[in-house]
């Protein structure tokens, strides 16, 4: 494919719908016919849709204005001439373990490397594996009846042309993490990219898979997102999620995930960048007596817009379901929190909890938030809870008194509040990211602050 002849897509749905039509003229002959078939029905969904405005009930605090206008060209090859590799791997580090790495959304062999995967694992990118690996994306790959489409994922589905397939084997414990990178590397064009992952959890098996989404550079660029979980009967995930895009990045997700019976699904969402950010995580519970924890951590700095929703939906009984997102929102940034349980009438026994937690380190800071509960069943146990508030005057005095600074003071307290979720990380290299990335972003704060 030749990437100048690419059609620029804005977020209109005339310019995506020119634009899939030259994607799906160069793919012609080069993926299997079910890949195509997926594609199409994809951009019929999205054909049927707008995008969304504030009039929107699921959008009323998040608007697209900013990035509108904007032209993003997709990329469909990738340019290593042009890549500052010792720059990327600086940014990168060091893995802890097998690592695919992604950039401008297609596969970048010279930064990956698959050495130490145990067992049968199976651990691909999915633009070198649609025939051999078909039939497992064909027979795993979402949209499943239960799960909510939007249509941001139409249009990744659509554009569908590399990420990264993992399959856990049958009780196969996985004792180092799997990761996956995207980054972005705009340069002198405003890119747009369809990152896109499935994990599958075969039945006992065990994992932690890590996700990061990065950036470089100063030009705008749009990052859609999608990332589908299958956990099998008695299997365990521990997922991480660690966004930290560039200031001028628009970052929308769609992460869906199938919990099945007696199964456990663990979660970290950790938004740390990005100027607008949308993320939208649905989980089934498919079968009966499975469990998920989901926690999330955003810190939105100035003129900064973080948006999660959160759609947990309990379909067979005893389930169990914890969530916790806590913001920290500086000068001038916004966040929201939308987050819906269902509890069907078949889910007896249910077991649900959800919290979402904020910290407002600037009175021009503002957050939208709304838990809600849905329950058709009678015999379950549900609770939901909301907090918006500042940092304590008197704990505040009381640090003082102990001969720390206002500034100082500040930052222990505000770093106390986001340890509720840092210290349940349990993979210790992401532990001591997280601590470095929150220490720097509260410096920034608090250096803003104080002007």
């Amino acid at each position: 494919m030749k990437t100048k002849t690419a059609p620029e897509i804005f977020l209109e749905k005339e310019k995506c719908l020119a634009a899939y039509e030259w994607f799906k003229k160069a793919e012609a002959g080069k993926s299997p016919s079910w890949l195509a078939s997926y594609r199409d029905e994809a951009i019929a969904r999205f054909r049927d849709q707008s995008f969304p405005t504030v009039h929107d009930e699921a959008w009323k605090y998040t608007s697209l204005e900013p990035f509108a206008k904007l032209a993003f060209r997709p990329v469909y090859r990738n340019d290593s001439g042009r890549i500052n590799s010792h720059a990327v791997k600086n940014l990168l580090g060091k893995a802890p373990g097998p690592r695919l790495v992604f950039i401008n959304g297609l596969y970048a062999p010279l930064f990956s490397s698959t050495a130490g995967l145990e067992g049968n694992i199976k651990m691909v990118h999915l633009g070198a594996s649609w025939n051999s690996e078909g039939r497992l994306a064909e027979r795993s790959w979402f949209p499943q009846e239960n799960v909510r489409l939007e249509i941001f994922a139409d249009l990744n589905s659509a554009f569908l042309n590399d990420g990264m397939m993992l399959q856990l084997p049958e009780n196969f414990l996985v004792k180092t993490p799997l990761e996956c990178v995207y980054l972005t590397l705009p340069e002198n064009q405003k890119l747009v990219s369809y990152p896109r992952n499935l994990i599958v959890a075969e039945p006992g098996s065990s994992a932690v898979v890590v996700e990061r989404y990065l950036g470089l550079g100063g030009n705008p660029y749009f990052t859609n997102a999608v990332t589908d979980y299958v956990i099998r009967e008695g299997a365990s995930v521990e997922a991480y999620r660690l966004q930290k895009e560039t200031r001028q990045a628009c970052h929308i997700s769609s992460t869906r995930v199938s919990v099945g019976r007696q199964s456990r699904f663990v979660f970290f969402n950790m938004d740390f960048g990005g100027r607008l950010v949308r993320n939208h995580l649905s989980v089934v519970f498919s079968e009966e007596g499975g469990e998920c924890d989901l926690n999330g951590l955003y810190l939105a700095g100035e003129g900064q817009h973080i948006d999660n929703h959160t759609v947990i939906d309990h379909l067979k009984p005893k389930g169990t379901s914890r969530q916790l997102y806590k913001g920290i929102l500086g000068s001038r940034s916004r966040a929201v929190f939308s987050g819906k349980i269902f509890v069907r009438q078949d889910a007896q026994k249910t077991d649900a909890a959800q919290k979402n937690k904020n910290l407002l380190l600037s009175s021009d800071a503002r957050v939208d938030t709304r838990p809600q509960l849905e329950i058709l069943a009678d015999d379950v146990k549900c609770a939901h809870g909301a907090a918006v508030g500042q940092l304590n005057e008197d704990e505040i005095f009381y640090l003082r008194s102990r001969g720390l600074g206002v500034k100082e003071a500040k930052k222990v307290l505000t770093y106390g509040f986001a340890h509720e979720i840092v210290d349940k990380v349990g993979l210790g290299a992401v532990k001591e990211e997280l601590e470095h990335w929150l220490e720097d972003r509260l410096e920034s704060v608090a250096h803003k602050e104080e002007k």
